[in-house]
């Protein structure tokens, strides 16, 4: 082999490690874009449960709270009325 065949033999192998590089490159560009958009999903479902806890919660405190009153009161009428 002359050195300028041994020469396209090692150009030709570098453009096919090129190309390579080129299509894991393009690969993993799709891949982490699709990755930001699932994270972006995940983020709006977090804040979306996030909120919906936070209600169930206020509704649980008010609940709560509404027995507590309708317990005093029922005690404070027991005791009116025995009293």
């Amino acid at each position: 082999m002359s050195k300028e065949e041994v020469f396209d033999v090692r150009l030709s192998n570098v453009e096919t490690r090129l190309d390579k590089h080129e299509t894991m490159l393009s690969t993993m560009l799709e891949q982490h874009s699709e990755m930001k958009t699932g994270i972006t999903e995940v983020a709006t479902e977090l804040r979306v449960t996030n909120e919906i806890l936070n209600t169930m919660m206020r509704h649980q405190q008010r609940i709560v709270m509404s027995l507590i009153a309708i317990i005093s009161g029922v005690l404070l009428g027991a005791n009116y009325m025995l009293g």
